[in-house]
């Protein structure tokens, strides 16, 4: 299907709600509005969350570390979408056809650096060997899924099918999948470190049933 993204989701509302009986023009519109929302508020959550986790990693503090990593937050990603994008036969598409794929893969370990997350938070609390069935195992098969997808990208970008060095790519898909496939990297050493390290006293049988105990309001 040909088109740009908002249209082609604007259409597919319109032509759903057509059938039951609603006309398709309030559907596109509506459509419409429900994706430039959707984008506006996604493009605005994961701008301010760089801008934190930056200032966070550098210990940037004050008027102007706000300003350092607001400027690189929404400069890097400027950089990329200002580049002139062609396909293999050299003509020139949209820059979301190139980063699409990219973004599937990087959503796909999200949700696996959540499970990990989640699976050291259940260990550290519980220590139950039903952790590993229900957490570990589903938590594994989507980190290595999704950082083998990863791995892929940095392949093709740098490598040949037979594994000679193509050299430094101009692609920024390659260049943006090894920085995630490195902090993924240190997030699971993280974990692991966290994972393995002295626990506290295991608790007993009602207090893993009834679950932590509750935080004193201050």
């Amino acid at each position: 299907m040909a088109g740009k993204p908002n249209f082609i989701y604007a259409q597919g509302i319109g032509n759903f709600l057509e059938v039951i009986g609603i006309p398709a023009a309030f559907g596109i519109s509506f459509g419409l509005l429900a994706f430039t929302t959707f984008v506006y508020d996604t493009l605005d959550v994961c701008l301010r969350l760089g801008r934190y986790i930056l200032q966070e990693l550098t210990g940037w503090q004050g008027k102007v570390g706000r300003v350092v990593a607001t400027a690189l937050t929404t400069g890097v990603p400027l950089l990329f979408v200002m580049q002139t994008v062609t396909d293999p036969k050299g003509n020139p598409i949209p820059a979301w056809k190139v980063f699409w794929p990219l973004f599937g893969a990087s959503n796909q370990l999200l949700a696996a650096l959540t499970l990990i997350g989640v699976t050291v938070w259940l260990w550290r609390t519980y220590r139950a060997p039903w952790v590993w069935a229900v957490m570990v195992v589903p938590t594994a098969w989507m980190y290595c899924m999704s950082t083998w997808a990863l791995l892929r990208f940095v392949k093709n970008g740098f490598f040949t099918p037979t594994w000679n060095f193509k050299g430094i790519p101009s692609d920024p898909v390659p260049w943006a999948a090894s920085v995630l496939v490195g902090l993924a990297g240190l997030l699971l050493i993280e974990a692991v470190r966290i994972f393995f390290s002295t626990l506290p006293p295991k608790p007993s049988e009602q207090e893993a049933e009834a679950g932590p105990l509750p935080t004193p309001a201050s």
